[in-house]
This record gives C-alpha cells, sequence and structure tokens, in this order.
C-alpha cells in the first residue's frame, strides 16, 4: 500500500475490529503530552554521549537538536539504541522524560560494555 505517517501524539489502542475487506480499525485513547524540562545534571554524561554520536553520524541537522529536553533526549536514544523490542516499548510508554532516561541508562551502560570486548 505504501502508506507513510508522521507520528504527533502518544496514543493507547483500546480495541481493533478487522473489516471484511481486511481493513484493520482500531479505538485508540489518546495519551496527554507528557512534561518536560531540562535533564538533570545527573545526565550530562548521556547528554554528551548523545551528542557526540549524533555529530558522528549526522542524522539531524543543528536546528533539530534539543539537548536542553530531557523528552528530546531520551525519545532519540530509544530511536536509534539497538534495544531489545520489549526495551523498546517498555520505554516509549514511560510518560516522564526523566523516569525514561533512568530506565535507559543501565541499557546504555550495557549496550556500551557489550561492545568494548
Amino acid at each position: 500500500m505504501g502508506i507513510t505517517t508522521i507520528g504527533t501524539q502518544k496514543f493507547r489502542l483500546k480495541g481493533l475490529n478487522k473489516q471484511e475487506d481486511g481493513l484493520n480499525i482500531g479505538a485508540i485513547e489518546r495519551i496527554e503530552r507528557e512534561g518536560d524540562y531540562k535533564p538533570t545534571k545527573e545526565f550530562t554524561h548521556l547528554v554528551e554521549l548523545l551528542q557526540a554520536i549524533l555529530d558522528d553520524v549526522n542524522i539531524f541537522g543543528d536546528d533539530e537538536k534539543n539537548f536542553d529536553s530531557a523528552a528530546w533526549i531520551s525519545y532519540r536514544f530509544a530511536e536509534i539504541l539497538p534495544l531489545r523490542i520489549e526495551d523498546k516499548q517498555k520505554c516509549l510508554e514511560i510518560d516522564d522524560p526523566i523516569i525514561r532516561l533512568n530506565f535507559l541508562e543501565p541499557l546504555i551502560k550495557m549496550i556500551r560494555e557489550s561492545s568494548q570486548q
């Protein structure tokens, strides 16, 4: 079909029905936008790591980068890290960016350690 979408808001799938023609129709519940704030000092090393990664791979322009946003930082890590699908899903379900960074921190450490072996 070649359908392309752009996600603009989180939602929770409440139900799904398959029509006779095979089209799936879902009922959703919109999830309120989470609060956003600067990452706390305890995450300075993660901010610096993400800056280094993004500078290396050059996938975002300078005007797109927002290192003052804990939400933006945590979503970028969820986007680019080689996470197990279960961990990625759990990460994206977390509605607070600081809690999301706390969830990601040990996973990032584990990925870094395994890549250095």
